[in-house]
C-alpha cells in the first residue's frame, strides 16, 4: 500500500524519490525564487474557473491521518508554499488540496516580490478567493510602514488589509494607532476608524476618522479632529488635509485653530502653515483675541503669529466687547498689529523701598523724587519721562523693567461704527489697546443722540469699560437740530464733548469759540429768537434727567460778545456758522447698519429736516469733504474687495503655501506707510 501510494504522488510530479536515499523533496527555494507550476490536485475545487491553485514548494515531513483529519496533508519544518508569485512560509501546516487552501502555524512569513512582507503565528490561507487571515502577533512591512495588531486579514486580489482588534501603524515620523483600520500596501495608505490616535514628536492628533499616506505624510481629515501642540496650539477641523511632515494644512468644515495665548481663527476655509506661523482664511474669517476682547471679522482674512499680524476685508467689521456697550466698527479693510513696549513694575519699587526701611535703611529724598516721577510718568502713559525717571541711579538696585505687549487696529477706508451711545463715520481709525483711545481721521463724524460732532480728527476716550469723553480738533464743529432750517451750532480750535448715562452732557470749546443758538420756550418749545456769541472759552452744560438733554447754561470765557435777534430778524445767511454741515443721513442706527454705504447721500421726498443733510458753502476754507459723488457715481466705482485682491500675505491659496510677496503690508507697504 505504501509503495502504491509513493508511485502515485510520484507520477503527480509532486516529489521525487532518489533512489540511495529517502529524503523528502528537494532544498527550500530562496524567497527571490520563482514559484514552480502549480500541481492540479486530485479533486479539483468547487468553481474552479478562472482559480489558480497553491503550490507545495517544500516541506521536511509529511503526514497524512484519514482519522484524524482525512482531508489535509500534514506537513512540518521549512514549509513553504508559492502562489500567483507569493511565498509562504511557516513551521507546520495543514494542506486541503481539495479545497485550495491550508492553515499555518509558527513563524509564519508571506513575501510578495520585493516589498511586502506579513509575519504572524498562525495564518489561514484560502487560494480561491487569495484572502490571508493572519492571527497573534501580526506584523505588515510594505518597506515604508509597518503595521502591527492581533488578527489581519489580508485581501490580496484588493491588496488590503484590514484589522479589527486595535491596530498601529508605524512609519518614519508618525504612529497612528486605532481600534479598526485598513491598510492599502500599493497606495500606501491607511483608513483609521474609531479612537484614532497619531502621534508625532511635535504634536498628537485626535480623530474619529481618518486617512494616512505613509509616503506623503499626509492625513486627510475626515471626521471631527482635533490636533494639539503641548502648551501652544490647538487646530479643529472636521474636514480637510494635514501635512504631518511640513506642517501645512487646508481645513474645510467647523474649523478653528486656537493659541494659549488668547488668538483664534476661525473661517469656513483656512490654509495654515504651522511651521512659519500663517493663517489664511476664506469666507466667514474671524480672528479673536479673547485676552484684549477684541476680534475682526470679514470675507477673506489672514494672520501671521510673528507680530501678531491681522488683516480683514470683505464686509470687514472690528467688534470690542470688553463692556456690555460693545463697539461695532466697519472698514473696507481692517488691519491688526502687536507692538511691543516697557513698563515698570511701580510695586516693585515701593516693595524694595518698604524692605529697605524694615532692614533699617532710610529711603532718601532722592529715591522718593524718582519713584514719584516713575509713578506719575506711567500714569500718563508717557515713557519717556519715565525713562528718564527710572534711569536715575537713586533708584533702588534691583528694580526691572517688564515686557508688555499691545494691540493696534487700524481701519481703512469708510470706516463706520456703532455703539449705544455714540456712532460715527470717518475716511479711517487707529485703535490702541494700550490706551483703549479710538482715534478717528480724515473728515471724522460722530452722533450723541441727536448732536452731531465733525473735525479734522476725534478721539474717544473711554471710562470704565465705556465711551467717557470725545475730542475733537482743528475744524471743530457741534450742531443739534432745532427745527427745519434752525440748528444750534458751535465751532472752535478744539471741542470737548462729555458723555454721562449714553448722553453728551457737557461741551467744552477752546479757541475762537463760535456759537448759534435758538433758544425755545418751556412751555410749548417754539422757537422764540436767534443768538450769536463769540469768545475764546467757552462751557455748554446740558440738563440730567431729559431723554433729549436741553441746554440748561453757556459759560463764556474771558471777554464774549454776542448778539439776541428776534426770529423776524433772522435772514437766511444769518443761520450757519462758516463750516456748517449736518450729515445724519451718514448716521449709523444701529450695528447692521454700519456696513451701509454712504459715499452717496439722497434722501427721500417728505422726510423731515432732522433726517435730511444740510451743508452750506463755507465762508471759509475748511477740511470738510465737498467730493461727495452721486449715486450713480457712487454704484459704478463701488468694487467689492474680495480674496483676489493683493492683501494676502504669501500665496496660501495653493496647496505647497509657498512664499511669495504680494502683501500690502508683509511687503512692508499699504496700511503701514499711511499710518
Amino acid at each position: 500500500m505504501c509503495v502504491a501510494f509513493c508511485a502515485e504522488i510520484s507520477a503527480q510530479g509532486w516529489v521525487v524519490f532518489p533512489k540511495d536515499t529517502t529524503t523528502l523533496l528537494p532544498l527550500v527555494p530562496p524567497k527571490n525564487a520563482q514559484p514552480q507550476q502549480p500541481v492540479k490536485p486530485v479533486v479539483p475545487p468547487k468553481n474552479a474557473k478562472g482559480v489558480t491553485y497553491i503550490n507545495l514548494e517544500w516541506a521536511d515531513t509529511w503526514d497524512y491521518n484519514q482519522e484524524f483529519n482525512p482531508d489535509a496533508q500534514i506537513l512540518g519544518g521549512n514549509v513553504t508554499f508559492s502562489h500567483d508569485g507569493v511565498f509562504m512560509y511557516c513551521d507546520t501546516a495543514y494542506f486541503y488540496e481539495a479545497k485550495n487552501s491550508f492553515t499555518a502555524f509558527g513563524n509564519i512569513l508571506i513575501n510578495q516580490g520585493d516589498t511586502l512582507f506579513c509575519y504572524s503565528d498562525e495564518l489561514y490561507y484560502d487560494g480561491n478567493t487569495k484572502v490571508a487571515r493572519l492571527r497573534h502577533n501580526v506584523l505588515m512591512d510594505n518597506l515604508t510602514a509597518t503595521l502591527s495588531t492581533d488578527s489581519l486579514n489580508y485581501d490580496r486580489i484588493k491588496n488590503v488589509g484590514y484589522y479589527f482588534d486595535n491596530g498601529v501603524i508605524r512609519d518614519t515620523l508618525n504612529t497612528l494607532t486605532s481600534e479598526t483600520g485598513y491598510y492599502f500596501p500599493a497606495t500606501k495608505e491607511a483608513l483609521f476608524r474609531t479612537d484614532v490616535v497619531l502621534e508625532n514628536p511635535d504634536f498628537t492628533m485626535l480623530s474619529d476618522t481618518l486617512k494616512y499616506n505613509t509616503e506623503t505624510k499626509v492625513a486627510s481629515i475626515v471626521g471631527p479632529t482635533n490636533i494639539i501642540y503641548a502648551q501652544e496650539t490647538h487646530i479643529y477641523s472636521e474636514y480637510g488635509w494635514y501635512n504631518t511632515d511640513n506642517e501645512q494644512s487646508k481645513l474645510l468644515l467647523n474649523s478653528h485653530i486656537t493659541h494659549n495665548s488668547g488668538k483664534k481663527l476661525i473661517a469656513d476655509t483656512i490654509f495654515y502653515d504651522k511651521k512659519n506661523g500663517k493663517g489664511e482664511g476664506f469666507s466667514h474669517v474671524q480672528i479673536i483675541d479673547t485676552i484684549q476682547k477684541v476680534s475682526l471679522h470679514g470675507n477673506y482674512g489672514y494672520y501671521i503669529e510673528e507680530g501678531e499680524v491681522g488683516l480683514v476685508t470683505d464686509s470687514a467689521m472690528m467688534v470690542e466687547y470688553s463692556s456690555e456697550d460693545t463697539l461695532f466698527l466697519h472698514a473696507d479693510t481692517l488691519y491688526t498689529r502687536a507692538e511691543k513696549y516697557k513698563i515698570f513694575e511701580i510695586k516693585e519699587i515701593l516693595e524694595q523701598g518698604t524692605k529697605n526701611k524694615e532692614q533699617g535703611q532710610e529711603v532718601s529724598v532722592e529715591q522718593r523724587d524718582s519713584i514719584n516721577q516713575a509713578i506719575a510718568g506711567q500714569a500718563r502713559n508717557d515713557s519717556a519721562f519715565l525713562g528718564q525717571a527710572l534711569n536715575d541711579s537713586s533708584l533702588p538696585p534691583d528694580t526691572v523693567w517688564r515686557d508688555s505687549t499691545c494691540k493696534i487696529f487700524i481701519g481703512c477706508p469708510n470706516v463706520r461704527f456703532w455703539r449705544t451711545n455714540i456712532q460715527g463715520v470717518c475716511d479711517s481709525s487707529y485703535y490702541n489697546t494700550r490706551d483703549s483711545i479710538l482715534h478717528l481721521l480724515k473728515s471724522p463724524i460722530i452722533w450723541s443722540d441727536a448732536r452731531q460732532l465733525s473735525g479734522d480728527t476725534i478721539r474717544l476716550f473711554p471710562k470704565d469699560s465705556t465711551i467717557d469723553r470725545a475730542v475733537v480738533t482743528d475744524n471743530a464743529f457741534v450742531c443739534e437740530f432745532v427745527e427745519e432750517k434752525r440748528f444750534n451750532q458751535l465751532s472752535g480750535k478744539e471741542i470737548t464733548g462729555y458723555i454721562a448715562q449714553s448722553q453728551l452732557n457737557r461741551v467744552d470749546v477752546r479757541g475762537n469759540a463760535e456759537s448759534i443758538y435758538f433758544p425755545q420756550d418751556d412751555e410749548d418749545k417754539s422757537v422764540i429768537g436767534m443768538a450769536q456769541t463769540v469768545s475764546s472759552i467757552m462751557n455748554i452744560y446740558f440738563k440730567d434727567g431729559e431723554k433729549e438733554r436741553a441746554i440748561e447754561r453757556i459759560v463764556l470765557l474771558p471777554k464774549p460778545s454776542g448778539s439776541m435777534f428776534p426770529l423776524k430778524d433772522v435772514t437766511d445767511d444769518m443761520l450757519y456758522l462758516g463750516n456748517f454741515s449736518w450729515q445724519i443721513s451718514k448716521k449709523p442706527i444701529s450695528k447692521f447698519d454700519i456696513f451701509r454705504n454712504t459715499n452717496a447721500r439722497f434722501v427721500s421726498d417728505g422726510e423731515s429736516g432732522e433726517n435730511q443733510d444740510v451743508e452750506m458753502q463755507p465762508k471759509k476754507k475748511t477740511t470738510r469733504r465737498d467730493d461727495v459723488k452721486p449715486v450713480e457715481e457712487t454704484i459704478k466705482d463701488k468694487k467689492r474687495t474680495t480674496s483676489t485682491d493683493n492683501n494676502r500675505p504669501s500665496g496660501f491659496a495653493t496647496p505647497s503655501m509657498g512664499g511669495g510677496s504680494g502683501s500690502s503690508f508683509g511687503g512692508g507697504g499699504g496700511l503701514r506707510k499711511q499710518m
